[in-house]
């Protein structure tokens, strides 16, 4: 009995020894390699930081928590390059000049990173490239883009058009080389990857980046009308939910953005949307489908009650002096309606285009009204007088706690309308429009006021 027992206890020992030698085998293969391991780190300090700011319960101890932040994004860019440097060609370099190169954007080192990463990638495997930009991307989240990484990356892509990363990489070079919303016209590699994408790959499932890029909750930039196709190609080929979700959504947020003739079209793509994503299936995408049914509705809601070529409703409330006003008053005039904030940087930004709008214009049958979403009357103020904003704004909180941009279904700040002088709406920004764009088109209304 005891040499039975004695030969069992044997048996599972070796056992147990080879099941370990198989664990250990197994996390040694798969475990990151150093410099991975090395940008794990600075990412995981930078998030502990972050969300430190977020767990801190007092204004003080935020406040104190962003200061200690700044100091180290200072040294960050150094902390990358030294990285990089140390592991050169390596996945975790790669990463590190990726990250480098938009986290201290438009400087000297910035700038270095990127010519680096640019030079170490013309021979890097596009597995390790991808692997890299996932990586790298935690850190930034590619603010600014980059056009000459984007034109790197397509070379690379069209050098191995068959590789199973190549799409993952198309998906960031639209990222990287889409430019600004109100940008008139796409960028060449943005439109060359696009291209690309709807000829060879509209199949692939998960192709929600790029359909997200020309259409999402807070609207369409102006240039995603020439991509119409490209969406209506994924919808017709790819049977991935994930990519008809996001290209559906896509395709009536860029038909909407289309002019007063294909809205009725938009309406019947939204109800099209709803029927076919309800948002209950149940994978990986189902949130984020459940938030586009929310929106899908409130789409068709602003198209019955403020599409373009429909009335403007009517808007009482105060203005930021606390003076009753409404927009009927601007009856026979050419408006602007502009939802603005002081928190919002672009709406800061394209103030000067709104004042060199109503300069050209004194006199002329046309105003700015805007709704302005601050609660601290002082930072109101200090906007104003700062900016010498002459126009008057509504308070979009009322005293009875409706507020103006719920009733307008405001996505996204900035969102200007255009209302011609018989108070219909002609035009719908989120997000400033260019420039010649405005200019242009409240010229035309503005002339064909009697």
């Amino acid at each position: 009995m005891y040499t039975f027992f004695k030969r069992s206890m044997i048996v599972v020992s070796i056992g147990f020894i080879a099941l370990l030698v198989v664990v250990l085998a197994y996390y040694y293969a798969n475990r990151p390699s150093a410099d991975v391991r090395a940008v794990q780190a600075l990412l995981g300090a930078d998030n502990s930081v972050k969300f430190g700011i977020i767990r801190a319960e007092s204004t003080e101890e935020k406040k104190k928590l962003r200061a200690e932040r700044a100091e180290k994004l200072k040294q960050l860019p150094r902390d990358l390059m030294e990285l990089a440097e140390r592991y050169p060609e390596t996945t975790g370099g790669l990463a590190a000049l990726y990250w480098a190169a938009f986290i201290a954007s438009e400087t000297v080192t910035s700038q270095s990173a990127s010519q680096l990463f640019q030079e170490q990638s013309v021979a890097a495997d596009l597995e390790q490239l991808a692997a890299a930009i996932t990586l790298g991307r935690r850190g930034n989240q590619e603010s600014g883009g980059d056009q000459a990484i984007a034109r790197v990356l397509l070379n690379r892509v069209k050098e191995n058009p068959g590789h199973e990363k190549a799409v993952e990489l198309l998906e960031c070079i639209c990222r990287l080389s889409k430019g600004s919303d109100n940008n008139q016209q796409p960028t060449p590699t943005f439109s060359e990857a696009a291209d690309l994408i709807a000829s060879h790959y509209a199949d692939i499932p998960d192709l929600r980046n790029f359909c997200e890029i020309l259409g999402s909750g807070s609207g369409s930039p102006r240039w995603a009308r020439q991509f119409e196709r490209h969406l209506r190609t994924i919808i017709e080929k790819n049977q991935d939910r994930t990519s008809r979700c996001s290209a559906l959504f896509a395709l009536a947020s860029v038909v909407q953005s289309s002019g007063e003739t294909r809205q009725v079209e938009a309406e019947e793509l939204y109800k099209q949307f709803i029927r076919d994503f309800d948002g209950q299936t149940k994978y990986s995408y189902q949130g984020i489908e459940q938030y586009y049914h929310e929106q899908a509705k409130t789409q068709l809601d602003e198209l019955k009650f403020r599409a373009i070529g429909k009335p403007a409703p009517e808007i009482v409330g105060v203005d930021l002096e606390g003076r009753s006003m409404s927009l009927s008053e601007y009856s026979g005039k050419v408006v602007l309606l502009s939802f603005w904030g002081t928190w919002c940087l672009p709406c800061m930004k394209y103030i000067p285009h709104e004042q060199a709008l109503a300069t050209r214009l004194e006199g002329k049958p046309f105003a700015i009204v805007g709704v302005n979403s601050d609660t601290d009357d002082e930072a109101i103020a200090n906007a104003v007088a700062t900016h010498k904003i002459t126009w008057r704004s509504f308070r979009n909180i009322r005293a009875d706690e409706t507020k103006i941009s719920v009733e307008w279904d405001v996505l996204g700040w900035p969102t200007l309308y255009l209302i011609d002088h018989e108070g219909i709406i002609r035009e719908k920004w989120i997000g400033g429009p260019h420039p010649d764009e405005l200019n242009r088109m409240v010229n035309q209304l503005v002339d064909a006021v009697p």
